[in-house]
């Protein structure tokens, strides 16, 4: 206790190092601590599940390795074959359109299979899961607890109470328990697949809950006990070939499967894994930092330590007054930098908005805090390190005159400036990866998405389940096309069964003429458009025509397609009047009569020339039910969004709008996770670089300090103030460009790691790390410079008077 109150006191005499060291070091804990709480929820632990390690993710797979969704069909053959899995369940996220009354909304929910709740151990809190009879189309629906209290007011008497979901009327069978949302993470609704048709009629002549052709479900395994995930793939594989020999729709599709933990945390563990090593190397360089200001500490303090020593003080006693400060700086700091991590992690959302699992949070708990008393001691350790080989060097004979202290501090100095060079090199590493993710985010920004993005808005709506004709139906895109058309301030506007960056369309079999029987690749889509879609869109047509009210389902069937999709299937060909099909052998055969330009409408982060669309006349179109407007406008899109819904509204009050954004929302929407991942390695490249810049200013001042009667004489005996400058300047160079070295070592290792996080950008690329290197050796020599000049300008009488 006495030593601790006499760190208390030595600290209070000397504020600036104490808060210097405390700020610094609560910063790399507390940032250290909030990236640990992502990794730790989502890498580390386990599925909150049973039994998590039984659970496998399945899904349909070519041959390049891409993967699919799963069609119910040969789900059900999945079921009744596999003998690895003690359970399979199927299930996929929905928007569905619900009404209680006059309450209306769409709501977001699930469909599934019934095993699917038992196959996750999850029970209902009230009432009961899905049974046998969900087998079959039966209008039953589970209710999440969220919903229950909001929207039924927790009432007791819910289970067995009524609610329309699109087309038909769903009884409530179950409330499930708080803070279920299911894997999708957000659903309040779960409603069987066997009820689909119920509650999409529209679509209920083409039978998707048994279709093999239809592909938009997840499968979900529970392996039986004792087998392994390698032995169901190697079983599932082999059922894959066989479906694929017996189903022309099955052509090139193989089943794949994975631990279901891993699959689902596999796109935001590289950003996670970086973000991690980051802070690591961001508490790094600060306790590098603060161990310079410990040096420079302990120098100061030679003198002091020399006397005591003389009095009789053993080094034993002396070791444990100075790591009582050492102790005392990183509690202080690790409890400010614990505070740091709640507000951090309170502002996730917005800090960081990954896509990330919604398994977990990230709140505090006894993993965390041990995390932080773990780093805290390391840090000590460390810190703790430097007084010992201080007293280690100077034994226990007291050294009282100058040249003893100038040459322990020659000694002092020499370790600091390895101490500054290696702050550098992993300011280095860290700005060269934030530098990667700045151009990658810049190339995004940048890029062609193959349609024009300014001055577009969309919308997307449900067609009722009732209340239209099929002809009506298929005549309704159109007809609120040319309504948005007369809206003031609108150019022209189409509609598309597709929605622009959400969801780019049907994933569907297709077979063009001359090639084998029959296709499924993941990355085509289908979409039916209206005329004067590609105009609005800004699209150009690069061969042949765009569709005309003329095209519609008399012959001959007409179908546009992307330049992506010309050069993959028709290499070296023109595809003008070429033929293609979709929906198997008794579909009718396609004349291709345009080809427009590759555009990015699925996703921001993938390139346009990889994606094939091949688009139809809507009056073509097997059925309508969701839709979406583009409209191009005059002005500012933005300021139309609430003119444009009013006029659906006008016209059928019963649509359910919602997607409401401009193309531009949609673009940064998708670009938030890259901007929010570049903004935190921006700033730790930022911190990192400013510790450095301490430590070197450092070095130099204190080097500077213990030559002040040096640079007197030189300066007597005639050196100029520039000479003092560049010799200074040059010392210092040499560790800043060791470090530089060896930073520049480092980053060449370390940057293909960010790899996947990257977009058209190399990760080695040449300008990235040399104008990196270049920058954080400019900023290097200003800090050497502001000390040196600050000696230059020394009066030469009071630097020989100095001592």
């Amino acid at each position: 206790m006495s030593n601790l109150k006499y760190a208390l006191r030595t600290l209070r005499r000397n504020p600036g190092f104490a808060l210097t060291a405390v700020l610094t070091l609560a910063l790399g804990i507390g940032a250290n601590t909030a990236i640990f709480s992502l990794v730790d929820r989502y890498l580390l632990q386990p599925l909150p599940y049973p039994e998590p390690d039984r659970l496998v993710t399945i899904w349909e797979s070519t041959q390049e390795g891409g993967r699919g969704s799963v069609s119910m069909a040969n789900f059900y053959d999945w079921r009744r074959e596999a003998k690895s899995f003690e359970s399979l369940a199927a299930w996929s996220a929905m928007q569905v359109d619900l009404q209680m009354g006059d309450y209306r909304e769409r709501a977001p929910g699930e469909l599934i299979t019934p095993s699917y709740l038992s196959l996750l151990g999850v029970r209902p809190a009230q009432g009961r899961a899905f049974g046998p009879e969900e087998e079959q189309a039966h209008a039953a629906v589970l209710v999440s607890d969220s919903f229950w209290r909001s929207r039924m007011g927790a009432a007791p008497d819910a289970v067995g109470r009524t609610m329309t979901l699109g087309g038909a009327l769903f009884t409530v069978v179950g409330v499930m328990p708080a803070g279920f949302a299911g894997l999708s993470g957000h659903a309040q609704l779960w409603a069987p697949i066997a009820a689909y048709n119920l509650m999409y009629p529209q679509f209920a002549q083409y039978d998707f809950p048994h279709s093999r052709d239809v592909r938009f479900m997840d499968g979900l395994g529970r392996l039986r006990a004792g087998v392994t995930v390698a032995t169901a793939a190697a079983e599932m594989k082999a059922l894959g070939e066989r479906l694929e020999r017996q189903y022309s729709e099955n052509r090139h599709r193989g089943i794949a499967l994975a631990a279901a933990h891993d699959d689902m945390t596999q796109e935001v563990r590289p950003a996670l894994e970086a973000l991690f090593a980051a802070v690591g190397l961001v508490l790094l360089v600060a306790t590098a930092n603060v161990a310079n200001l410990v040096l420079v500490r302990l120098s100061r303090r030679q003198h002091e330590i020399a006397v005591r020593t003389a009095l009789g003080a053993s080094r034993w006693h002396l070791l444990k007054q100075l790591w009582s400060e050492t102790a005392l700086i990183g509690s202080i700091g690790a409890a400010l930098g614990l505070a740091i991590f709640v507000l951090i992690a309170r502002s996730w959302a917005k800090l960081l908005p990954l896509d990330l699992p919604r398994f977990g949070s990230s709140g505090m708990d006894w993993r965390l805090l041990l995390f932080a008393v773990a780093l805290t001691a390391a840090t000590g350790l460390v810190l703790g390190l430097f007084p010992l080989v201080q007293l280690g060097r100077r034994g226990m004979q007291p050294k009282l005159s100058s040249g003893a202290r100038s040459s322990e501090a020659r000694g002092h100095s020499r370790l600091r400036q390895v101490l500054a060079g290696g702050e550098v090199a992993l300011a280095m590493v860290l700005t060269a990866g934030a530098g990667l993710m700045i151009r990658t985010l810049w190339t995004l920004e940048h890029r062609d998405p193959g349609f024009r993005s300014d001055h577009l808005a969309t919308l997307r709506f449900d067609v009722p389940a009732q209340g239209y004709s099929n002809e009506a139906r298929h005549l309704l895109p159109e007809q609120l096309a040319e309504r948005m058309q007369g809206v003031p301030g609108v150019e022209s506007a189409a509609a598309s069964t597709a929605d622009l960056l959400v969801w780019p369309g049907i994933n569907r079999g297709f077979e063009v003429e001359g090639h084998e029987p029959y296709t499924n690749q993941f990355s085509v889509y289908f979409q039916d458009v209206t005329p004067g879609f590609f105009r609005t869109m800004g699209i150009a047509l690069v061969r042949g025509r765009d569709f005309t009210p003329a095209d519609n389902s008399n012959w001959p069937l007409v179908m546009i397609v992307s330049q992506a999709f010309a050069r993959r299937y028709f290499p070296g060909q023109d595809p003008i009047g070429k033929r293609l099909r979709v929906g198997g052998a008794q579909a009718a055969w396609r004349v291709v009569v345009g080809v427009v330009g590759d555009a990015q409408m699925e996703d921001v982060h993938r390139s346009k020339e990889d994606v094939c669309f091949f688009y139809s006349p809507m009056r073509d179109a097997e059925v309508v039910g969701t839709l979406s407007l583009v409209v191009r406008t005059a002005g500012n899109p933005a300021d139309l969004l609430g003119t444009l819904r009013t006029e659906l509204q006008r016209f059928d009050s019963n649509l359910t709008i919602f997607h409401i954004a401009t193309a531009q929302q949609r673009i940064a929407t998708g670009l938030a996770g890259t901007q929010s991942f570049t903004l935190l390695m921006s700033i730790f490249g930022t911190v990192a670089v400013g510790l450095a810049l301490l430590g070197t200013y450092g070095v130099v001042a204190y080097s500077v300090s213990q030559r002040i009667r040096e640079v007197g004489i030189r300066m007597a005996l005639g050196a100029q103030p520039g000479d003092v400058v560049r010799m200074i300047t040059s010392e210092a160079a040499r560790f800043v460009v060791a470090g530089l070295a060896a930073g520049f070592a480092l980053a060449l290792a370390a940057t293909p790691l960010l790899r996947s996080l990257l977009f058209n950008v190399k990760p080695r690329d040449p300008l990235v790390l040399c104008v990196t290197a270049l920058a954080v050796a400019v900023a290097g020599v200003m800090a050497a410079y502001l000390p040196a000049r600050r000696a230059a300008r020394m009066q030469v009488l009071a630097a020989l008077r100095h001592e």
